[in-house]
């Protein structure tokens, strides 16, 4: 058995079960989901269900049978459980030998956790519970009657409030835009995020669909844009990554997230453009 811990936003859990799901099958064992973290807060919500993930929930038994192991390995105590606690950026490849009863803790955030099974993953993060709201299948409509359709994610939320977080400024925007007019023909701009963004000088070029609170939905409009200029956000990473065509351009910022935590030399897959 395989127990990955779920925390934050859905970007978050995308990594989280990614590298979970590699593991199970390496190991030839299941996969089961703490989703324990979603019981005290009101925050963030587990946002899996729409996806044909194998996983199933975790219980706190279950739970406790691994991931007290850590407290046995700092007295000394071997055992043959393994409690895996991420040491932070960059990609560390032992994690990838662990074997089974394991339990993760982190975020996980770059594709060399999981690319061997990139297909599978690909899959399951592909939702398939049940039809569309109406307005976004008109989206998606939209979306498909341009050859160079691009999404544009701005990540405000709890990124506003919070100093510790890195805030882009509107020149990395500008920059990116600037970018996708000279490189592609007739690009169309597509502007999602978490709040309601007001659109200067507006143009036909974009299309606001900012202020939307169907997340799975969202970040399935995002991947079937053909470009992207993320933000640094794991859920518009997740837009940018499953959205993969041969020929897209995908603009990400150098600096992700906050003070000593910059080093992205992994968080990027080869070929997208850092500026």
């Amino acid at each position: 058995m395989i127990i990955a811990q779920l925390i934050g936003g859905l970007g978050n859990q995308m990594f989280q079960y990614a590298l979970g799901r590699h593991l199970a099958i390496k190991n030839d064992t299941v996969l089961k989901l703490d989703l324990q973290y979603y019981s005290t807060t009101t925050f963030r919500a587990y946002g899996l269900e729409p996806y044909p993930i194998k996983a199933k929930t975790a219980t706190k038994r279950e739970v406790r049978s691994l991931k007290g192991n850590r407290i046995l390995k700092r007295l000394g105590i071997d055992t043959k459980h393994s409690y895996v606690l991420e040491d932070g950026a960059p990609f560390n490849p032992v994690v990838l030998e662990s074997g089974d009863d394991t339990y993760l803790e982190g975020m996980w955030a770059t594709e060399k956790y999981f690319k061997d099974i990139e297909s599978t993953i690909r899959t399951e993060l592909t939702p398939d519970k049940g039809p569309m709201l109406k307005q976004t299948v008109s989206v998606l409509n939209t979306i498909r009657r341009y050859n160079n359709p691009v999404s544009i994610h701005f990540r405000r939320g709890d990124y506003v409030t919070n100093p510790g977080i890195y805030k882009l400024p509107p020149e990395y925007y500008i920059n990116a835009i600037n970018i996708m007019r000279e490189d592609l023909h007739n690009p169309h701009f597509f502007v999602f995020s978490d709040e309601n963004i007001i659109i200067i000088d507006p143009s036909e070029t974009i299309t606001n669909l900012s202020g939307r609170s169907n997340a799975y939905e969202d970040l399935y409009l995002m991947s079937q844009c053909k470009h992207q200029i993320i933000a640094n956000s794991s859920f518009s990473w997740w837009g940018a990554w499953l959205g993969k065509t041969e020929d897209q351009i995908v603009i990400a910022p150098k600096k992700y997230c906050y003070e000593g935590h910059e080093d992205t030399r992994d968080l990027y897959p080869e070929g997208w453009l850092k500026i």
